[in-house]
């Protein structure tokens, strides 16, 4: 199926509730929020930022392979990366990673000890810090943009975060949203604009922005047939 094809199918798709079944199936398996709030557990909230940076791939079963390899290494703590730059990086190569990628694994996990990110989500009760911690990560994180940082804190439990991927980028742009270069990704004000877009769409559906960009992944994506969870919500 070529690029023209799935855009059309993807602008004359109405998602139906087996659909959002499937997308709230994906938010609650990759949910660490529960484990935040309770334990704190700084070091396993840590393995959610390098599960979103490693996303480049848009294939689920080839993302799955490599976090399971870092999973396998013990490589899935800011600590543990760190201490084991040579296993990190041939890992990284071997999945086609490029220098820049790599720098953006080496210099989020230098940054999270700094940042305490885990304790300021555990005590934000009302999920208001968002925003501020996803500027602060593309600040501080090389190469760790909106999308992946967007990916980490929808993760972390946040609701009115929404990483903004190549499937939801073709929802908008199919429907006439427009503002970024074709080869290019997206800039943090056009970011912004295409979420605050998406979120439009999501409140046709009465469903947060969170639920209705994973409900868009779970369909559009390989995520479905990789995972290996099928629920029959018919």
């Amino acid at each position: 199926m070529n690029d023209k094809t799935i855009i059309k199918r993807i602008r004359d798709w109405e998602p139906d509730h087996n659909d959002f079944a499937f997308g709230r199936t994906l938010i609650i398996i990759e949910d660490y929020s529960k484990t935040v709030q309770r334990y704190g557990a700084e070091d396993f909230h840590y393995g959610a930022l390098l599960y979103s940076i490693l996303s480049l791939r848009e294939k689920f079963d080839q993302h799955k392979k490599q976090f399971n390899e870092f999973l396998c290494n013990d490589y899935w703590t800011a600590q543990s990366i760190l201490e084991n730059r040579v296993g990190v990086e041939k890992i990284l190569k071997r999945y086609g990673f490029q220098d820049r990628k790599i720098q953006s694994v080496f210099s989020s996990a230098e940054e999270w000890p700094k940042m305490n990110i885990t304790k300021r989500m555990r005590e934000d009760k009302n999920k208001g810090l968002g925003e501020i911690i996803r500027k602060e990560i593309d600040d501080r994180m090389y190469g760790v943009g909106y999308k992946f940082a967007s990916l980490f804190i929808r993760m972390s439990g946040y609701e009115d975060i929404a990483p903004i991927d190549n499937w939801a980028t073709m929802y908008l742009e199919s429907r006439g949203v427009t503002g970024r270069h074709a080869r290019s990704g997206l800039k943090p004000k056009q970011y912004v604009v295409y979420e605050n877009k998406l979120r439009e769409y999501a409140e046709r559906f009465n469903v947060s922005v969170a639920l209705f960009q994973a409900t868009i992944y779970a369909t559009w994506s390989t995520w479905k047939k990789d995972s290996g969870i099928l629920p029959n919500y018919r």
